[in-house]
């Protein structure tokens, strides 16, 4: 009975494991593109066929977005991230780039929930791990010459969010 017991504590805690978005301390968000720093290299195919990289990017300011479709943290985001694109598209740029995830499975995803911010699915952990090394949502608030001037790590705050593409504006 002990041995029976013990092997549904071990599996409830490995399937709790595997369906959070996070599994670390969560006070200690690891190496991250830091505030004041400029966006690294790095290029991305769109959902619609075109290109963006960091020097496409510059010239105007923008939002990156790194996320996962299955993860918690990133589907209570995105409502209000999408909510600040289709406010902000004009003036500013956006991206999503899906962390180890397929094109079909964000597109999918993407009709689900009516949203129409430009993504880029990412098969692997390259572009993400030139940002971070764990944890999302991650969204960066760069300024028209490709500096972050904001991160959010995940909790998105769109007041906050909003803010900070003001202050990119000024």
């Amino acid at each position: 009975m002990l041995r029976y017991l013990l092997y549904i504590y071990m599996s409830l805690c490995m399937a709790f494991g595997l369906v959070s978005c996070v599994s670390d301390d969560k006070t200690d968000y690891g190496p991250s593109v830091a505030v004041g720093e400029r966006l690294p290299s790095f290029r991305v195919l769109l959902n619609d066929g075109s290109e963006v990289s960091d020097q496409t990017l510059r010239g105007k300011p923008g939002v990156i977005v790194f996320f996962t479709t299955t993860c918690p943290d990133c589907q209570r985001a995105m409502p209000g991230i999408e909510e600040v694109y289709r406010a902000w598209k004009t003036q500013a740029q956006f991206v999503c780039i899906g962390r180890e995830e397929t094109a079909g499975k964000v597109s999918a995803y993407w009709q689900e929930q009516g949203y129409t911010i430009p993504w880029s699915a990412q098969e692997d952990r390259t572009v993400y791990e030139l940002f971070a090394s764990r944890y999302v949502p991650r969204v960066f608030v760069f300024d028209a010459q490709g500096t972050v001037r904001a991160s959010f790590v995940e909790e998105v705050d769109t007041v906050q969010l909003q803010q900070a593409l003001r202050s990119c504006m000024e």
